[in-house]
């Protein structure tokens, strides 16, 4: 027999009810949590790696920038070994050139001391011994016996054949001596040579590798790093400009303010100059006033009024002079303004090392070289530019700032050269608007590009 089922009352199912939403109210609260902790947790891991990922943007753009700089300083030093060389070599020619002549002049003074020795036999007998078995007898004695006969002839001396042997002896060590430095020299620089394109080769790589890990947001990174170097260039450069101006002003403020002091003083001395004058007046009034009363005649009071009035007259075209004075020191200003705000032309000659660098745009970068449509690195492409424009300076960036008048960063122009990095290690040429010419890295081409001011140490006006 079935229970009947009891109905629960109305004070029950409220019961019931209220219950049951307090617990899934509590599941509600804890999932909510659970998925704010989640989404927090999420959001703060995707935070995480976009910080982690432009971190590792920012390290992978300053070791691209160090193996460069590598690249760039071993060309530098494989530079150095090449210049070295060439100077030595020409020093070796010039030497060769003298030992030839030196030599020339030995040769013409043996001929003439056995001319002699031979005169000396055939005229008498006192060489006799001179033309004896000359097999037997040694080089030293026969040169020996040689000068001895010359001597009492009289046709030469001794010491002028051991000085021009001493000389001779002394040039040909020293050419031996840059002949085995030019080898050593020619070793150091192919083993420059062979580290500079090993260091070529991993900056490539790197350089590869990175752009195929994080795409556009190395040239991003290196974009946005230019920007801000280029902004505060900006800066320093309107800073430098504001300084120039303030000293600018400073200095027409007080060429005013000296010129006011020297019109000052010349008013005073025209005052003191003009009472002078008056009390003169006033004396030389009253010393005639005085002979008209004693001699009683009127004439000499009429002298003294003249005498008045042409000191007056003095002392108005004294006056008037000083006023026409002042129109040419206000006019003189102007000039001096007008020429300090007037900016400097660019050179021809810059113009046209510009030209000549804009003509080779995309020929390819290679060490050591400076051969127009051929390859150019970065100090050849300079050289060569300011080659054309007439202006000779060595093909080594370090060798160019230190041969050229160096110019403010913030002051460059058209044509002027920058460098960078500390050793210097590159060099390119400034063509207005915060751009550059330059031959940039192994694997590259000539090319313009803004400037990274942030890595310029300093810039130089060949011409």
């Amino acid at each position: 027999m079935r229970r009947p089922i009891a109905r629960p009352t109305g004070r029950q199912i409220r019961s019931g009810i209220r219950g049951s939403t307090r617990r899934w109210g509590a599941l509600g609260v804890t999932m909510a949590l659970l998925a704010g902790g989640l989404s927090a947790t999420a959001g703060s891991v995707h935070a995480d790696g976009v910080s982690d990922q432009q971190q590792q943007v920012k390290d992978d753009l300053a070791e691209i920038d160090r193996l460069q700089q590598k690249a760039s300083q071993l060309n530098e030093e494989y530079l150095g070994y090449l210049n070295q060389k060439a100077e030595l070599e020409a020093e070796i020619g010039v030497g060769q050139q003298q030992i030839d002549a030196q030599q020339a002049q030995l040769d013409a003074l043996q001929e003439q001391l056995a001319a002699v020795a031979v005169q000396q036999f055939t005229g008498g007998s006192g060489g006799l011994a001179l033309l004896g078995d000359t097999a037997n007898a040694t080089d030293s004695l026969q040169r020996d016996q040689l000068l001895r006969t010359a001597v009492n002839a009289g046709a030469a001396s001794m010491d002028d054949y051991d000085a021009l042997l001493d000389q001779l002896s002394s040039a040909n060590a020293d050419l031996q001596a840059k002949q085995d430095k030019v080898a050593k020299l020619a070793d150091q620089a192919s083993d420059a040579l062979d580290r500079t394109k090993q260091a070529g080769l991993d900056y490539q790589a790197e350089l590869e590798r990175d752009q195929a890990t994080l795409g556009d947001l190395l040239a991003e990174e290196q974009a946005r790093q230019v920007a801000q170097a280029a902004a505060q260039h900006a800066a320093q450069v309107a800073q430098s400009k504001a300084d120039e101006k303030a000293a600018a002003d400073r200095a027409a403020a007080k060429q005013a303010a000296d010129e006011q002091a020297a019109k000052d003083r010349a008013a005073n001395d025209q005052a003191a100059t003009n009472q002078a004058a008056t009390n003169q007046a006033a004396t030389n009034q009253a010393a005639n006033e005085q002979a008209s009363k004693d001699q009683g005649t009127k004439d000499q009071g009429v002298a003294a009024d003249v005498t008045v009035a042409t000191a007056a007259e003095v002392v108005t075209g004294d006056v008037a002079d000083t006023g026409s004075n002042d129109s040419s020191s206000d006019s003189s200003n102007d000039s001096s303004s007008s020429a300090l705000e007037s900016a400097p032309p660019v050179s021809s000659r810059a113009e046209i090392a510009v030209a000549a660098a804009r003509s080779q745009l995309g020929v390819p970068y290679q060490y050591a070289m400076s051969s127009p449509g051929v390859a150019f690195d970065c100090s050849g492409l300079t050289a060569y530019a300011w080659a054309k424009a007439g202006v000779s300076i060595p093909h080594q960036s370090a060798m160019q700032y230190a041969s050229t008048p160096h110019v403010a960063i913030a002051d460059v122009q058209p044509g002027d050269l920058l460098f960078f990095y500390s050793p210097i290690s590159h060099v390119s040429i400034y063509i207005g608007n915060g751009m550059e010419i330059h031959a940039p890295a192994p694997g590259k081409f000539v090319e313009i590009a803004s400037v990274n001011w942030s890595k310029v140490v300093g810039a130089s006006r060949p011409g």
